[in-house]
């Protein structure tokens, strides 16, 4: 359940009332309820806090990464992966290795059998960096590989020749 109330009506009890009758209405089901979400700083955590809920996790957790200021779905980065993937495939086939090399690690490099393998791999380094949840990777690779096939339609890119031919 997500509980809005508009601006002008804050600071009343409209809030405080409907969750409490949610809590009371919880405990007499058995069913607990875990996580209110409200913004540090905001009217709801006010409202969290009046209600005896506390803050979790630890204040003095950083990420790996810094968090990107962008939308977490769809992911921008899968979806152009993809149609760029997608193009690639369709010059080159998908049978074709792929080794990819790093401007942070020189030296260290990546290989893959196949382009949807790194593909995959792409995906998954954004959802393990907390960048994005797997629905954002997965639905943006398609929305890229869509954008591909549709630019592909009118101007088809001829298929690169095999050896001898």
């Amino acid at each position: 359940m997500k509980l809005f109330v508009h601006r002008c009506a804050r600071r009343r009890g409209l809030a405080k009332s409907p969750m409490v009758e949610l809590e009371d209405t919880a405990r007499r089901l058995g069913r607990t309820l875990l996580l209110m979400d409200a913004r540090k700083g905001g009217e709801a955590e006010k409202l969290c806090e009046s209600l005896g809920y506390v803050r979790y996790g630890d204040p003095t957790w950083t990420p790996l990464i810094v968090t990107p200021g962008f939308p977490e779905y769809p992911s921008g980065h899968s979806c152009v992966s993809g149609a760029a993937g997608r193009i690639l495939t369709h010059y080159f086939g998908d049978q074709t290795p792929v080794v990819v090399g790093s401007n942070t690690l020189p030296g260290v490099t990546r290989q893959f059998p196949n382009r949807t393998a790194a593909l995959e791999e792409v995906k998954s380094a954004r959802v393990f960096a907390g960048i994005h949840f797997r629905t954002a990777c997965d639905d943006g690779q398609a929305l890229g590989i869509a954008v591909a096939d549709y630019i592909n339609w009118p101007f088809p890119i001829a298929r690169r020749p095999g050896p001898g031919g």
